[in-house]
């Protein structure tokens, strides 16, 4: 499984090769979220028509969460996108209405279980006044702050693990997809809460850049300088939707990172968890596919698959007594490395193998690197990853060989090259 350094490495990365596509879908979120929050302020004259847009935003919101999700997806499985895919939700409204339905039904029972928990403890706090009991209430109020934020990041576990498996399969049924979101959001909840709380820093970082300025002018305000503590407030308020606006990124990409790896372990564990079976779909460099897609959605060309010619080769070997008993084997994966290492050590001239020797500790920043370069899947790349040495680039010049090498030494892997 994924740790939390490594999801934040991977998600990095992902910002890193995708800054504008990012600022762009990004700048369009908020935009259309401050949009939405100012016509509600327009309406506040009326109470009725308040509570109305409300929850209409609500349901004009979520779509678009959902596409800040599906390019991460598409970003993540190396699909070509645009900002247009933030929309896709819109176009497809029944998905958006399934992940609405369970997303209130965890909310409702969080609700629910809050409730009883706030009122249970801060009633006796309040009912015992201030003066020297002050300190018991002081405690008890960050007590169930501390209660209060567990069981919402257990619940947005619950919640994220619901769009993810319905942004991998967008014609899950609404029951299965409250029990996937069960099974899976319980499985990983501890491992979730962990990777949220290793933001922790970044979020007092951006706090700190709205209580430095709004402090300093608050001092200002009281003084003579009132305008310049006035610009210090503003600047401070600019600063911390700046920095919340970075974070958001980092802190999606990073769960767009864990999700995908947590739904690939829980799959290969119980294949029928899922009403469909995912198909095959080739890498982004060997199609020319630039609309809308997802893993599960996604078209599936009729290209030939890439298997064909390694199936070949055996026949066709002057050893065809052994080559039929090798096909005959019941473990078909493992005469594969075997030929490898047997090309490795051919002699080439000036053409190199670039062998993975260990993959260090960023064995995901390292697989979505392999996966790149040899155009697999990331399922494919990890269990590459995971069982070597294995060679990653065969027959290619040395220049390009210190060159993959380079990047994937900087990941942390170790590598020859022969």
């Amino acid at each position: 499984m994924v740790t939390a350094k490594e999801a934040r490495a991977v998600g990095r990365q992902m910002i890193r090769e995708n800054k504008g596509l990012f600022l762009g879908c990004y700048s369009a979120y908020f935009g259309l979220t401050l949009a939405s929050v100012l016509i509600q302020f327009l309406l506040n004259n009326n109470a009725l028509v308040t509570a109305l847009w409300g929850m209409a935003s609500l349901f004009l919101l979520i779509p678009l969460a959902l596409g800040i999700l599906h390019i991460h997806n598409l970003i993540y499985y190396k699909r070509r996108c645009s900002v247009g895919n933030l929309f896709d939700f819109y176009r497809n409204y029944s998905v958006s209405i399934k992940a609405v339905g369970v997303s209130y039904l965890f909310s409702m029972i969080l609700s629910i279980v809050l409730t009883p928990l706030v009122m249970l403890a801060v009633l006796p706090l309040a009912l015992s006044g201030a003066g020297e009991q002050s300190p018991l209430l002081v405690v008890g109020l960050l007590f169930v702050f501390l209660v209060v934020a567990v069981l919402s990041l257990v619940a947005n576990a619950f919640m994220m693990a619901c769009y993810f498996i319905i942004l991998r399969n967008r014609s899950i049924g609404f029951g299965r997809l409250l029990g996937s979101s069960l099974k899976i959001g319980g499985r990983y909840v501890l491992r979730y809460c962990l990777l949220q709380l290793s933001f922790i820093g970044w979020i007092l970082l951006c706090t700190l850049f709205l209580l430095v300025p709004v402090l300093f002018g608050s001092l200002l305000l009281l003084g003579e300088l009132r305008v310049l503590g006035m610009l210090l407030t503003v600047l401070g308020m600019i600063l911390y939707g700046l920095s919340l606006f970075v974070l958001a990124m980092y802190m999606n990409a990073a769960t767009a990172v864990f999700f995908n790896v947590a739904i690939d372990e829980y799959e290969r564990q119980y294949p029928d968890f899922s009403s469909s079976a995912s198909p095959h779909i080739p890498h982004a460099g060997n199609t020319g596919f630039s609309g809308p897609v997802d893993r599960y959605a996604g078209p599936v060309h009729p290209a030939a698959p890439a298997e064909t010619p390694r199936q070949e080769e055996p026949a066709a070997s002057p050893a065809a007594g052994e080559g039929t008993a090798e096909k005959e084997t019941p473990a078909g994966e493992e005469p594969a490395p075997e030929r490898v290492e047997a090309e490795i050590m051919e002699p080439r001239g000036d053409l190199c193998d670039v062998i993975l020797i260990s993959p260090g500790v960023g064995r995901m920043l390292v697989s979505m690197i392999v996966s790149d370069l040899t155009g697999m899947e990331h399922a494919e790349a990890r269990q590459l990853v995971e069982n070597v040495p294995r060679a990653i680039c065969t027959g290619i010049p040395r220049e390009e060989a210190h060159e993959i090498a380079k990047r994937l030494t900087e990941a942390g892997a170790r590598v020859e090259i022969r």
